[in-house]
């Protein structure tokens, strides 16, 4: 609104210097045309006013989409971030029991904030809630699904010692992947967002 204010008091400078223009004594050099036709002039205002209305109006819609973007590709990098820091835990072998399902918690709840929110504003992108609920449900059965004791101890995939989920090199390499799966799941929205808010 103030852009909109700064505009009209151009507009009414403007004015002002046309009218003092008509009084003043102007050097013979200069001719300007003595009779102002009230028409012309009305079609220069009507015109000067519809073009900064539009260019204030589209601008703040694209200052307000800009905004609105960065904040939400803000949140999905702090997933990212999140992910980026399981896959270091996991790298060393173990995650402690309480802290495997509350990482896959915050992924998840996260992210269907941030759909639900599209969803509201309209902006279906071609990277679905699903895809991501897929891939996070993948990572939770990864990270904390232990199978049945009788089970080979050299073979078993994840087993649940001092408070620790204790993998095995095939089931990090497996995490890793999903890890990196959900990575590329958010970094494509991040594109096709992008794409959506610039058109």
């Amino acid at each position: 609104m103030t852009k909109f204010f700064f505009a009209m008091a151009l507009l009414a400078v403007f004015i002002i210097g046309l009218i003092l223009g008509q009084l003043l004594d102007i050097p013979k050099e200069i001719v300007f045309e003595k009779n102002v036709n009230a028409v012309h002039v009305l079609s220069v205002i009507v015109t000067l006013f519809i073009a900064l209305l539009i260019t204030v109006f589209f601008q703040t819609h694209k200052d307000i989409n800009s905004v609105e973007n960065k904040i939400i590709i803000k949140r999905m990098d702090q997933i990212i971030d999140i992910l980026d820091s399981l896959q270091e835990i996991v790298g060393s072998g173990k995650v402690s029991i309480s802290q495997a399902p509350a990482i896959v918690k915050r992924i998840y709840s996260s992210s269907t904030f941030i759909w639900n929110y599209l969803d509201n504003q309209h902006m279906n992108l071609p990277t679905k809630l699903l895809a991501i609920e897929t891939e996070t449900r993948k990572l939770n059965d990864l990270l904390t699904n232990t199978p049945a004791k009788n089970i080979d101890l050299l073979t078993i995939p994840v087993q649940a010692i001092d408070n620790h989920y204790v993998y095995n090199c095939s089931r990090i390499v497996e995490i890793e992947k999903n890890i990196e799966d959900l990575k590329n799941l958010f970094f494509r929205a991040q594109l096709e967002l992008n794409k959506n808010l610039n058109r």
